[in-house]
């Protein structure tokens, strides 16, 4: 098991995630609002989280911020509780990668998202 993490393993795996600004107190907290409320005009991402299948996109222009919501999304204790209300009994795993047009050819590659998600899977 060692020697397969070690051969997915780059050296620039962690980098862009560390990189990424953590939000300021409240600013995503809207992304939690399940869709009873009447306020919500897009497809609620707490009920995605607790019953839906598919993807769920979050697009934006460069530098408004999809980076940072989605690292706000990965760590926080919301996004853990709604997953095991939908995923029951069964063992669950979040995984996450960054592309970074900026960085290496790791951090802009497909090769580097498959690598990284399942370093984390494993």
């Amino acid at each position: 098991m060692d020697r397969l993490l070690a051969s997915l393993d780059f050296p620039a795996m962690k980098i862009r995630e560390k990189r990424i600004a953590g939000a300021h107190a409240k600013t995503f907290e809207w992304i939690f609002k399940e869709s009873k409320d009447s306020q919500i005009t897009w497809s609620s991402f707490a009920d995605w989280l607790k019953f839906g299948s598919g993807p769920y996109w979050i697009t934006g222009k460069a530098g408004s911020g999809k980076s940072t919501l989605m690292k706000f999304i990965v760590h926080h204790k919301k996004t853990s509780a709604m997953l095991r209300s939908w995923a029951h009994d069964a063992d669950l795993t979040v995984a996450s990668f960054y592309f970074w047009h900026a960085g290496n050819q790791m951090q802009t590659s497909q090769e580097g998202l498959l690598q990284t998600l399942l370093h984390q899977a494993i």
